[in-house]
C-alpha cells in the first residue's frame, strides 16, 4: 500500500516517511497533483507533531541563508509580536 493510501486511511507518517515526502516536495520530484493529494490527506487527518517537526527539519536544510553585507539593516516584515501595531 502506498504512503498516500495509508494517509487516506488515517495512518500517521513515520519520521522517515515524513522526511522523504518533504525532500521530494522541496526538490520538485513529485507533481503538483501528488503534493496536493498528500497535503490534503494530511490536513484532513490532522498533522502530528512528529510530521511537522520532520517537515521543518527538511525545510530548514533547504533554506537559503541571507547574510547581507549591510549595516543598519531593518526587517520590515514582522509578525506584530512587538506590540507596536
Amino acid at each position: 500500500m502506498s504512503v498516500l493510501a495509508e494517509l487516506v486511511d488515517g495512518r500517521e507518517l513515520t519520521e522517515a516517511e515524513a522526511t522523504n515526502f518533504m525532500e521530494e516536495l522541496m526538490s520538485g520530484e513529485i507533481s503538483e497533483g501528488e503534493a496536493a493529494a498528500y497535503l490534503t490527506a494530511l490536513r484532513i487527518r490532522g498533522e502530528t507533531p512528529l510530521e511537522i517537526a520532520s517537515f521543518a527539519k527538511v525545510m530548514r536544510a533547504h533554506a537559503v541563508q541571507v547574510k547581507p553585507n549591510v549595516k543598519n539593516l531593518v526587517d520590515v516584515v514582522g509578525t506584530g509580536g512587538d506590540c507596536k501595531n
